[in-house]
């Protein structure tokens, strides 16, 4: 019975998360990565992957307008009868025609400074129109790494572990977050992670913030959290810093007429981009971008590139240019060593305000659903819009494994055994035993400290002994510390201790014994400074008492910033007396 439950679970799940799926191609056959793909005047979409293989989630079955939209790509309307689900729809593009034949060149001036002049002026009308939504918002974040070498200038060199084969090569870091944002101009932004998971780890919290992903062209300059603030291409001064050139223009699935536009750097030192701007010529907006910045112009000389790609889709019923689709690709190295990450941020479902409430924007503007960290893979099989490519699948298979074997008792007791185990000259190095599972520790810290020295004691070494309990069920902690200190000179071991015991809200601790201690409660002279005018300069400013102690404390929390306390202590101060004038 509980089989065939998952069983209708899980195809309830395929149901309610219906898609339609396909792979897009180049009029060769190859397949095209990072296509957008939307329904017709809605704000529902998708991306390809690497693969060129998408998923787009529906509702049921229907008749569906799709878009697919890809830069250098002519935009292609598909109309769709989906009966059945999941419904199979292949796509292949053609190369973007570009026409120069209709622009005219006024005063030996390239055209695309018009139109560069024209999208400054609607800037600000343009970002406003699309300043103030609610969104879903998916990101996948994927970083390889290439030749990593066993050892580095003698060391080993840690990383996580099946990440690398035997060339060094694989990949280190594959994470995924599916969240709500909502968002007002310029910078307010409040997101609640819905799903977070990343490879090989339960915790499944990633860097995967939207927040993280707010670029907006529309600004003057941008941060990538680098020292350098890079100069958009749109910028008010954006001539002084860029020369453009056009390179023809386009129709896309909406019949809009897009120019596109080389971005070319005046001064190469500067932080500015290169690459493409494509602009929509009725209104002037952003349709797309595919800009690159080099590692040199952030002052990063790790960072070889930095590629940022936008797509922006149009919907008829309000008029706004929507960013869908952004990538982020990034290649860097050092020393024989290659790096490249890719991040993929989607943005479906927007819905637009012309107010949001004071309250909306608190001072937590990051929040996590209660499971965010615990969906299942039929969750993020039936949610996630960008499907993973066969590398991706992999590495969340192996990894995943991997951990789950780690989690198992008999791989943790192996490992702890291991890190436990006693050995001879422990004795003098100090030794620590840790059980994380039964919150147990027991600390040694050896005698081969360097040893202090003082006129009472002469030459003197410390020591230490602790052990520590934690029960989470009963709220209740308990550790025992025992410290020792003898003195050559003095001939005279001096023990004393203490015994903290917490139970919810209340703690007890009981200390005593017989220890040395300066005539300034707080101890201002540092021992090892004390040692060095002592036995180099024959001037001993430490001074010292006996002191034999009881003492018992209580203390009871109340509420924050607020507590009881209580302590009871017997004291014994003896006079000390040098037994020592032996200096270097």
């Amino acid at each position: 019975m509980k089989k065939l439950l998952t069983l209708i679970l899980v195809l309830f799940s395929t149901v309610s998360h219906s898609q339609i799926k396909g792979k897009i191609t180049s009029a060769e056959g190859e397949p095209i990565p990072f296509v957008s793909v939307l329904i017709e005047n809605t704000y529902i979409g998708t991306s390809a992957n690497t693969e060129g293989l998408y998923d787009l989630n529906v509702s049921g079955a229907g008749k569906y307008t799709l878009i697919f939209q890809s830069i250098g790509y002519k935009s292609k309307k598909v109309v769709v009868n989906v009966v059945t689900l999941p419904y199979q729809q292949d796509i292949t593009l053609e190369d973007e025609a570009y026409e120069l034949g209709e622009v005219q060149v006024s005063n030996g001036e390239d055209p695309a400074y018009k139109i560069i002049r024209q999208a400054i002026a609607n800037k600000k009308s343009n970002s406003e129109k699309a300043g103030r939504y609610e969104a879903d918002f998916y990101s996948k974040g994927i970083f390889r790494a290439k030749n990593v070498p066993k050892r580095f200038m003698g060391m080993k060199l840690e990383v996580p572990e099946g990440s690398l084969d035997s060339t060094g090569s694989g990949i280190m870091y594959l994470s995924e977050t599916v969240s709500h944002i909502t968002f007002e101009q310029p910078d307010k932004l409040k997101e609640n992670i819905i799903a977070s998971k990343v490879s090989g780890e339960d915790s499944g919290y990633s860097f995967n913030s939207a927040r993280e992903a707010h670029y907006n062209f529309y600004d003057d300059y941008m941060d990538f959290d680098f020292d350098v603030k890079m100069i958009s291409p749109l910028a008010k001064g954006a001539f002084g810093y860029y020369r453009y050139k056009f390179e023809g223009t386009f129709l896309d699935g909406n019949n809009h007429y897009i120019s596109k536009i080389k971005v070319i750097p005046r001064r190469d030192k500067e932080p500015v981009f290169e690459g493409y701007i494509y602009i929509a010529d009725d209104s002037y907006a952003i349709y797309a971008t595919d800009l690159i910045i080099k590692g040199y112009r952030l002052r990063e000389p790790v960072l070889e590139t930095l590629t940022i790609q936008q797509n922006f889709s149009y919907n008829e019923t309000n008029g706004v240019w929507a960013k869908n689709l952004q990538t982020f690709a990034i290649n860097a190295g050092m020393f024989g060593v290659g790096v490249s990450g890719s991040y993929t941020h989607v943005y479906t479902n927007y819905v637009f305000h012309d107010k949001f409430e004071k309250e909306t924007f608190s001072k937590s503007m990051v929040s996590f659903e209660k499971d965010a960290a615990k969906k299942d893979s039929v969750y993020w099989e039936s949610t996630r819009p960008v499907p993973l490519a066969e590398d991706e699948k992999t590495d969340y298979s192996k990894k995943d494994s991997l951990f789950a074997h780690k989690r198992t008792d008999s791989y943790k007791d192996s490992i702890w055994r291991a890190k436990n185990s006693f050995k001879v000259f422990d004795v003098l190095t100090g030794y620590n035993y840790h059980n994380p599972d039964k919150r147990l520790s027991f600390n040694y810290d050896g005698v081969l400290d360097l040893p202090g020295y003082n006129t009472v004691q002469g030459w003197n070494f410390k020591t230490k002994l602790s052990f520590s309990k934690t029960d989470t069920v009963a709220k209740r902690s308990y550790s025992a510390t025992a410290h020792f200190d003898y003195g050559i000179a003095e001939d005279r071991l001096r023990v004393w201790g203490s015994f903290p015991v917490r139970i919810g809200k209340r703690s007890l601790l009981f200390s005593g014994g017989n220890k040395i201690e300066q005539f300034n409660p707080s101890e201002p002279i540092q021992p090892f400074i004390n040692s060095v005018s002592t036995l180099f300069f024959k001037d001993n400013y430490m001074k010292l008492f006996d002191k034999a102690f009881a003492k018992i404390s209580h203390n009871r929390y109340l509420f924050k910033n607020a507590g009881l306390d209580a302590s009871l202590e017997y004291l014994w101060r003896r006079p000390l007396y040098n037994n020592t004038d032996y200096v270097l």
